[in-house]
């Protein structure tokens, strides 16, 4: 389970973020199965160029993230489908051969 801090631009200055930061975790701390776990929180936005922001904005890893999540689940389909595509031409052989 992944969380992200969004719209982290809007959150005020370094030390309203920071504190929002604090809470988040401490509140998501107390939950046990999070606790346990590497924990991180990537701060993303949307940037405004008109705008100009001191917060870092990590959404392209959050989107390479995505992309590696999305081509892994694609990569196992496409195994699954080829393992099942010869296990498939494995029998109608073996039918054929009976016949």
């Amino acid at each position: 389970m992944h969380y992200y801090l969004a719209k982290a631009d809007e959150a005020g200055s370094d030390r309203d973020r920071h504190r929002v930061l604090m809470q988040i975790v401490q509140n998501l701390c107390r939950q046990p199965e999070i606790s346990k776990t590497n924990f991180d929180m990537p701060t993303i936005y949307l940037p405004d160029l008109a705008k100009e922001t001191r917060c870092t904005n990590q959404i392209h890893e959050v989107c390479s993230t995505i992309d590696h999540a999305v081509f892994s689940g694609v990569q196992k389909s496409l195994n699954t489908l080829n393992n099942d595509c010869k296990r498939l031409e494995q029998c109608i052989n073996e039918r054929l051969v009976l016949h």
